[in-house]
């Protein structure tokens, strides 16, 4: 006629959740965020026997209130010589407009943090921009994020750890080569629109190259390509090569996303932070808009991260002509609940004349 409920953290004792009776459900509102718990049922008769329980099940809740976070392993000096504090400034201009919080976690002077580190964010942006940064101790709690139902974008060298990934492969990365590693490396052609190409920052390369490597050139360090499970996987960029005719890198994949239903993640192979940033900038705001991510600024209706023109004319095609947009809740603009003229007149005014300051909308909630 029902069932019992417990729960309990890992390892440590049952304790009883509730009792529900078909065809009624329960829900457990007394959990604590970020925090895995086990829980398994009994089912009762109406007599009040109870049968032996169900093998137990995992949950994990995270409250997903916030902004995205930039977990930040790039690694400072050692074979890649890259500038830790460069990349940092980069990646904080890049989620500018997204509000991204950031989170140093170099895995020489950081000490290691609990999945707890992502809630309430309902987007992680795992950075490696550098040799030797590996993600792989922090694939475990990235399945539990992605699995509660967040979203995570891998970026940078040593990431190939992704379900929809084969096969990695590192071109030219060999000291004894006749180059410097992905010296050949100039960007990446995107597949997706309205994902931009993206283009190698000319200033910015030698950031992560050892000056003692043979044949000196520009280059980005140890751009990755690899093969994709298409059943699981879409290509979001490929890569460009400046010896496109004789490359066996040119075209191949640098940058995929997940087609599993219920899972938001993408694998990119380059790093952003060394490349030209206006675009780099709207591929990540596009990529984290792909995942679900709207920033939540009032007056933004294309989710850029800014408040333009261009979202007058589409405030004006919504309050009027029912156009849709990105976020609905950034039409309203004076916190009145409802989108209408008033809000036009404010965005003008604020874009215009240097106008009150646009609240946030509260349409949906």
């Amino acid at each position: 006629v029902g069932h019992r409920v417990y729960r309990r953290l890992p390892g440590e004792d049952w304790g009883t959740v509730g009792t529900t009776y078909l065809p009624g459900s329960l829900l457990d509102l007394s959990v604590t965020n970020a925090v895995e718990y086990e829980y398994r049922a009994g089912a009762i008769t109406s007599r009040g026997t109870e049968s032996f329980p169900s093998q137990p099940i995992r949950g994990i809740a995270f409250s997903f209130a916030g902004s995205p976070i930039v977990i930040d392993r790039t690694l400072s000096g050692g074979t890649s010589l890259t500038i830790k504090d460069s990349v940092a400034a980069v990646w904080q201009r890049l989620t500018a407009g997204i509000g991204a919080a950031y989170r140093d976690a170099n895995p020489l002077t950081t000490l290691p943090f609990g999945v707890d580190v992502y809630d309430p964010h309902p987007a992680v942006i795992a950075v490696t921009d550098s040799r030797g940064a590996s993600l792989a101790g922090m694939m475990s709690d990235f399945d539990l994020f992605t699995y509660a139902g967040g979203a995570l974008l891998l970026t940078g060298r040593d990431i190939f750890n992704a379900a929809v990934i084969t096969r990695a492969y590192y071109p030219r990365v060999l000291l004894s080569g006749p180059t410097r590693p992905n010296a050949e490396f100039i960007g990446a052609r995107s597949t997706q629109s309205p994902l931009p190409d993206l283009h190698v920052d000319p200033t910015r390369t030698d950031w992560g190259l050892n000056p003692a490597l043979p044949s000196p050139g520009a280059a980005v360090p140890f751009v990755g390509y690899f093969d994709v499970d298409t059943a699981r996987g879409t290509v979001l960029y490929t890569y460009v090569s400046r010896d496109s005719l004789t490359s066996s890198s040119h075209g191949k994949p640098v940058a995929v996303m997940s087609k599993v239903s219920g899972v938001h993640a993408g694998v990119t192979s380059f790093p952003f932070s060394y490349l030209q940033e206006p675009t780099a900038t709207q591929s990540v705001t596009e990529l984290m808009r792909s995942f679900g991510w709207v920033a939540d600024l009032p007056g933004d209706l294309d989710g850029d991260g800014q408040r333009t023109a261009l979202d007058l004319s589409l405030m004006i095609d919504y309050v009027f002509f029912f156009v849709p947009v990105t976020n609905v809740n950034n039409v309203d603009v004076n916190a009145d609940c409802t989108a209408s003229l008033i809000d036009v007149v404010w965005l003008i005014d604020y874009l215009f004349y240097g106008g009150k300051t646009l609240l946030p909308g509260c349409i949906n909630p």
